[in-house]
């Protein structure tokens, strides 16, 4: 597909360490701490937007996430839906997610099946690979080569790629590290932070909404800690205040709900597949050097023996010590090193959005309610 040096898909070795080190300096969970200005400004500029638009809550939820990442990739705010960016970011988000179950297609099994001919060639995956390729290239080269300029007339404002390039330049760079590893890491964090985080708001408010009674503590506990008069947060009235991060340890039941989410609908059940680098035995089962391996985070997260009830959804169950899901962002070294920070976004827009609005099914044409049913494509991080 050309995605290049890209840390998802970097076999175990010194490069992936390299990368790793790259995002870890970056996305540690004391330093995302330097983002939350950014945060804060586009969760509320969303909100100003649905409140302008509250139909287009979809569009305006991926520019919230996108102009995010876009922020602390490039360095420059995606002001709006007009954006070509945005556009980049989405046919990413349609390659990314349309390709079919990672790890299964005829590639996978048989790799120089990438070079039969389209005439020849069997595999939907594969098809959809070579269609993606200039999407992809397009997400990594554009907004790259516009900022590069930027940087060398010293006009580019702070980001990712410009502090990487930095210690390129500096009289003792790390050992290394090319301008193609700062290319590949500054589009993994375009690529697979906005899309993932847009995903995970989506289905929380796909949640809030199909559970009224979650809602209302929701806005319930927004009030407590806002100082909302009658009704703020919960549409009649706005909260008093609009919530800042300060004002998230104030807010343990809405990060409560925000996990539950991610334990009822896992974006990647079977998360990244892995391939065993060699010949291992696990509970008397073989597993030859080479198989793919799928972490199941699915069944994990609705394990009876560690979930009572696990198909209710339920908050509250981590009062109780049952553990926050496992797998949503992977295992490991392979864990997604941007976790804190997409956690951030999706707590502090939440927040901000149940402060300004009330979230209700929707009525169809003959009157009845219709029951919002969550679903995921198969594809990956969607």
């Amino acid at each position: 597909m050309g995605w290049g040096l890209t840390l998802t898909f970097l076999r175990w070795g010194p490069q992936f360490k390299l990368h790793r080190s790259l995002f870890q300096k970056t996305f540690a969970q004391s330093n995302v701490k330097s983002f939350r200005g950014i945060q804060l400004h586009e969760a509320r500029k969303a909100v100003r937007c649905l409140v302008a638009d509250p139909e287009d809550w979809e569009g305006i939820t991926h520019l919230l996430t996108t102009s995010i990442v876009f922020r602390i990739a490039f360095g420059h705010e995606i002001r709006d839906k007009t954006s070509p960016y945005l556009a980049l970011s989405a046919a990413a988000h349609d390659a990314t997610t349309g390709g079919g179950i990672p790890g299964t297609s005829l590639v996978d099994v048989f790799p120089p099946a990438r070079f039969l001919p389209e005439f020849l060639n069997p595999s939907g995956a594969l098809r959809h690979a070579r269609r993606s390729r200039p999407a992809i290239e397009a997400v990594r080269e554009v907004p790259w080569r516009a900022t590069l300029a930027e940087i060398k007339a010293g006009t580019a404002p702070s980001s990712f790629m410009r502090t990487h390039l930095a210690r390129l330049a500096a009289a003792a760079p790390p050992p290394d590290l090319t301008v193609a590893d700062v290319k590949g890491a500054t589009s993994t964090v375009l690529v697979a932070g906005g899309n993932t985080t847009w995903s995970t708001v989506l289905a929380c408010m796909l949640f809030l909404t199909k559970h009224p009674a979650v809602q209302r503590r929701v806005c319930a506990e927004l009030d407590a800690a806002l100082g909302a008069g009658d009704g703020g947060g919960s549409g009649a009235l706005p909260a008093a205040r609009l919530p800042a991060f300060d004002d998230l340890p104030a807010l343990p039941y809405l990060a409560r709900f925000t996990r539950e989410v991610l334990r009822v609908l896992p974006l990647n059940p079977l998360v990244i597949p892995h391939k065993s680098r060699r010949e291992d035995t696990y509970r008397g089962m073989r597993i030859p050097a080479g198989s793919v391996v799928f972490a199941n985070a699915g069944a994990m997260n609705r394990d009876p023996a560690t979930y009572r009830d696990p198909d209710v959804f339920d908050p509250d169950r981590y009062l109780r010590g049952e553990p926050y899901p496992a797998g949503n962002f992977g295992f490991g070294r392979r864990k997604c090193p941007g976790n804190f920070l997409a956690l951030a976004s999706v707590d502090i827009f939440l927040a901000t959005l149940m402060a300004v609005f009330e979230l209700k099914k929707v009525v169809g044409p003959d009157g009845e309610v219709r029951e919002p049913e969550p679903g995921l494509l198969v594809g990956l991080g969607g």
